[in-house]
């Protein structure tokens, strides 16, 4: 039996941090949440995480009038990592690639490395888009969990006899530098079209 949540008498106003909030990452991991975290009575307040470390820095001392902070993806230098604290307000990571890695050559990068290990033990709690991910994350932090990507899918195919002349919709979720990772998969997707 798990323990009683706290109740709060107001609503719980949590601070979204986000580098590119016009990418595709921002909108299936935060975005598409607002409206069902309102229906919780939580409040969604999305902020640019500025270029400048000053701007930063104060963006970090806003975020303590917040119940938590949501911070999507971007890995924290040694100077932004010194203003944060784990508890004060509640920090959970968000990510949905393997961060470690270099997005030019895919390659482990050590730098890259302590980034990602200096964030996650700065946070109370991350949400990973797939089990490799949580995976690379459970060593610097204690509650990892497993949120896959948030994409609307029809509840139901439409009937086979609808589908002769349509083709195959595939959705792909990345940038120019992840583009080339189609390429590793091109051969079995030229084998699905001619099914």
């Amino acid at each position: 039996m798990s323990a009683p949540q706290p109740q709060l008498d107001r609503p719980i106003h949590l601070l979204a941090i986000t580098r590119k909030p016009n990418s595709a990452s921002f909108e299936h991991r935060i975005v598409r949440y607002t409206e069902g975290l309102a229906d919780r009575d939580i409040k969604l307040t999305i902020r640019v995480l500025p270029s400048s470390v000053r701007g930063q820095w104060r963006l970090l001392a806003e975020s303590r009038r917040f119940d938590g902070v949501w911070w999507q993806r971007h890995l924290v230098t040694p100077w932004i990592a010194m203003r944060m604290h784990r508890d004060r307000p509640p920090i959970v990571f968000d990510f949905d690639d393997p961060l470690v890695y270099s997005a030019r050559d895919g390659r482990r990068r050590w730098t890259r490395q302590a980034r990602f290990s200096r964030t996650l033990r700065r946070c109370t709690a991350a949400l990973a888009a797939s089990e490799t991910l949580a995976a690379l994350a459970r060593p610097y932090c204690s509650c990892v969990i497993e949120l896959p990507m948030a994409i609307d899918v029809p509840i139901q195919p439409p009937p086979r006899n609808q589908m002769n002349d349509q083709c195959l919709q595939l959705l792909w979720l990345g940038s120019a530098t992840t583009q080339p990772y189609l390429n590793l998969i091109r051969e079995p997707l030229i084998a699905l079209g001619h099914r």
